[in-house]
């Protein structure tokens, strides 16, 4: 029964005038008429009332479902979805401070296990990447230790975050998400498992009330102002509280394409249903070799039956078989040429769907329309797509532990001692007035020709007073990995005072060695 089905139904069933539609029934059916135009909008149809001018909920909930599944049976939206997560997680990335006391602070929130799984290890961020796409937005909750300031991050199912409450006089600043859960809990007396509903409110991470104005419950409803909620909605436009699905564009090509690689398989599939026109002169005959040719394939199919053909119930496929015929018979293969539609044909749609993502089309596995020459000016739009991708989880990065150092520069243990400032809402961690940085990096996005780099820097090597600067350059294009070990072991004077006798004598040393 269609969403529209159901509608119709519960109407008829409260039309009577004996009956009454009570508060629950309006509200089931305020959510039916959601989803109604959530159907709608997905289908092509203009949306009604507020759905109009604001995408509702619900309508984003319906579209991440699709999203999700389409991920999961589309090869072309999963191939194009996995590209961009390898592309910006697959070498990794490094996270870390030249203050010593910060670094053991996000060396510990790194290595931590629960973090691990979430957001600090590869595979973890991966994941992270692919739901970023697929939703459109990440929550992530950030509970601390209250002794230590340890950083515990967790990850919230978008389809919990019912609401997102904001600034009356600015919709760009949230202030509460409203979250309920299903949670599932084992009934000790019973031995059953009962499902309870929670609802609970957490701050946004820039929101800082005055003390005074801190409430403990909204509506009945605890606030956890220890775990509040980062938000990261990178396609949300002006006033959107939620961010869409980042590929919706391409899934009505998806579909599209799917249908005609199904439709062209149902055509293949029917045609094929006969391969042979037998025709024979005498209309009286007919009747006859069309009797005589079905007892013929039957005998022959029971043949392969009981001799173990090739597929069980089919005659073995025997190559240099004769057809004898008598006078005005005739035996020809079916001609089904013009009658099939040729695969390429669908290419316009599988042209939408990159177009969705963003990438050319020899990255999803036809390499026939690109060459080396054309593959490197494509790159660069790719290129950049990937950078742009890689800044946002800087920032992601630097927030987390920027707050990972507040709450541990907080906690009772002091364990790390710094001043935290605010610029707004903007918090920024100090020691003695300066700033402490955090470095946030990814590895080269392409693979560059190793011989041109070296070429370069040896040729940079002339004009650099310092040979450790060029020993830098060349150990990280190399990419050894212990490269800061081994500066940190050369003898820098020695090898100044050989640089400076290897260095090509200029107009003014001659001058003083003539004088």
């Amino acid at each position: 029964m269609t969403v529209r089905q159901k509608i119709a139904a519960f109407i008829a069933g409260h039309t009577s005038e004996s009956s009454r539609l009570e508060y629950s029934d309006i509200a089931m059916l305020r959510e039916a008429l959601s989803d109604f135009n959530a159907q709608q909008r997905r289908e092509g149809w203009a949306p009604t009332g507020e759905e109009a001018t604001a995408l509702s909920r619900s309508f984003i909930q319906g579209v991440a479902n699709d999203a999700r599944w389409m991920y999961w049976k589309n090869p072309l939206i999963h191939r194009g979805v996995n590209l961009q997560a390898d592309y910006v997680f697959g070498q990794g990335f490094t996270l870390s401070s030249p203050d010593a006391d910060a670094q053991k602070v996000i060396e510990s929130f790194m290595d931590d296990v629960r973090n691990r799984g979430v957001v600090t290890d590869i595979e973890a961020l991966i994941r992270r990447e692919i739901e970023l796409q697929i939703s459109g937005q990440l929550f992530f909750a950030l509970y601390s230790d209250a002794d230590t300031g340890a950083l515990d991050i967790r990850v919230f199912d978008a389809n919990t975050v019912e609401d997102i409450y904001r600034n009356p006089e600015d919709q760009e600043e949230p202030w509460f998400y409203k979250r309920v859960v299903q949670t599932e809990r084992l009934n000790y007396a019973t031995g059953k498992i009962e499902v309870v509903s929670v609802t609970q409110f957490h701050p946004d991470i820039f929101y800082r009330p005055a003390d005074g104005e801190r409430p403990e419950t909204i509506g009945g409803h605890a606030v956890i102002w220890d775990a509040p909620i980062f938000h990261v909605k990178p396609g949300a436009l002006l006033g959107m509280k939620w961010a869409l699905c980042e590929f919706f564009s391409t899934l009505a090509w998806g579909k599209g394409y799917t249908g005609f690689l199904n439709d062209r398989a149902t055509v293949a599939k029917a045609l094929s249903r006969f391969s042979m026109k037998f025709t024979d002169s005498a209309k009286d005959k007919v009747a006859k070799s069309v009797s005589t040719i079905t007892n013929a394939l039957a005998a022959r199919v029971a043949q392969g039956r009981n001799r173990g053909g090739e597929t069980a119930g089919e005659a073995p496929s025997e190559a240099g078989n004769a057809a004898v015929l008598g006078a005005g018979r005739d035996l020809q293969a079916v001609n089904v040429s013009g009658a099939t539609i040729q695969a390429d044909e669908g290419r316009r749609f599988a042209l939408q769907v990159f177009a969705g993502f963003g990438w050319p089309e020899q990255f999803f596995g036809d390499g026939s329309n690109g060459n080396h020459a054309t593959a490197k000016t494509m790159d660069r739009p790719s290129e950049l797509k990937v950078a742009r991708r890689q800044r946002l989880w800087i920032r992601i990065f630097t927030t987390l532990a920027t707050y990972a150092l507040i709450k541990a520069a907080e906690a009772p243990s002091n364990r790390f001692t710094a001043q935290v400032e605010y610029d707004g809402a903007t918090p920024k961690i100090t020691r003695d007035g300066a700033a402490i940085p955090l470095d946030v990096a990814f590895p080269d996005i392409l693979e560059h020709d190793l011989a041109q780099t070296v070429s370069a820097i040896d040729t940079a090597s002339k004009h650099l007073p310092f040979p450790e600067v060029t020993a830098r350059l060349l150990l990280s294009a190399l990419k050894v990995e212990n490269a800061d070990e081994l500066i940190a072991k050369a003898d820098w004077k020695a090898l100044d005072k050989k640089s400076a006798e290897k260095a090509p004598k200029t107009e003014d040393d001659s001058q003083k060695e003539a004088k």
